[in-house]
């Protein structure tokens, strides 16, 4: 049996180490929680651009405002390239944002798993000790 001395530092040694679990798991709960807002955030922001698209793609222009040549041109730009990059940045790179943070937060989740079963051994070995301490101080 261990003198007590040592068993008293064995279990502040763990109330620090369970501390310390403590303190990484909820910061990793709320870096989960910061990451599913940032998502829903992103969710809502591909919805507004894509609400606009009607404007960007077809604004109201009269032969009065813009004719000739700029408003030719223009038309090739917008029914070529705009339409296509408008096209990209939901579909593609939002999309791609996304399931980056998917698979970001699925490893956070990870994590905090693994810092749960973690405090759960730590704290069957302060209890193991708090045992201990009992038995020797009898």
């Amino acid at each position: 049996m261990l003198p007590l001395a040592s068993i008293i530092a064995q279990i502040g040694a763990a109330d620090q180490q369970i501390a310390m679990t403590k303190l990484k798991l909820e910061e990793k709960k709320e870096e989960l929680r910061r990451l599913k807002a940032a998502r829903t955030e992103l969710a809502t922001v591909k919805s507004d651009f894509l609400s606009k698209k009607r404007i960007c793609l077809e604004p109201n222009f009269t032969s009065k405002t813009f004719h000739g040549e700029n408003s030719n041109t223009y038309d090739d730009f917008r029914e070529g390239e705009l339409e296509v990059s408008f096209e990209t940045i939901p579909n593609d790179q939002v999309t791609t944002v996304d399931a980056r943070m998917m698979r970001k937060a699925i490893a956070i989740e990870k994590e905090i798993e693994n810092y749960r079963t973690i405090l759960t051994a730590q704290e069957a070995n302060r209890i193991t000790l708090l045992a201990m301490r009992s038995e020797v101080s009898k």
